[in-house]
């Protein structure tokens, strides 16, 4: 059950972080259950990331959906954002986000092969 840490932040059930890192998540947030939020890593505002997600010390998340794998033969895809990277308001199906990489106003669906689908967010 999501329970409401502080106003404007509910997690999950078995989410992993230090108190740290969940003081500083930028309201509205909304982390699913079992994810995990290293030491370092930047959420908020504006951020649901649903079931399983790795969100690695360095990276950044704002304005943006992290959901589940889109493909039904990719639903145990290891789901994680990297150090260095960069998600502003996207919606991301599942898999790797890699290294460095900045996304902005994009939909990413991971493919079968691991391969990004990316097409532009108009908003």
């Amino acid at each position: 059950m999501e329970r409401e840490i502080r106003p404007g932040v509910w997690i999950g059930r078995g989410v992993r972080a230090n108190q740290a890192t969940l003081n500083a998540l930028r309201p509205p947030v909304i982390i699913g259950n079992f994810v995990t939020l290293e030491e370092g890593a930047i959420v908020g505002p504006n951020v649901v990331i649903g079931q399983d997600w790795i969100i690695q010390s360095g990276a950044k998340v704002s304005g943006s959906l992290l959901l589940p794998p889109f493909y039904e033969d990719r639903l145990d895809a290891f789901k994680v954002v990297h150090p260095g990277t960069e998600i502003r308001e996207c919606i991301i199906a599942g898999g790797e986000i890699n290294r460095g990489q900045t996304h902005e106003k994009k939909i990413i669906v991971v493919a079968p092969n691991g391969e990004l689908a990316v097409s532009a967010l108009e908003m």
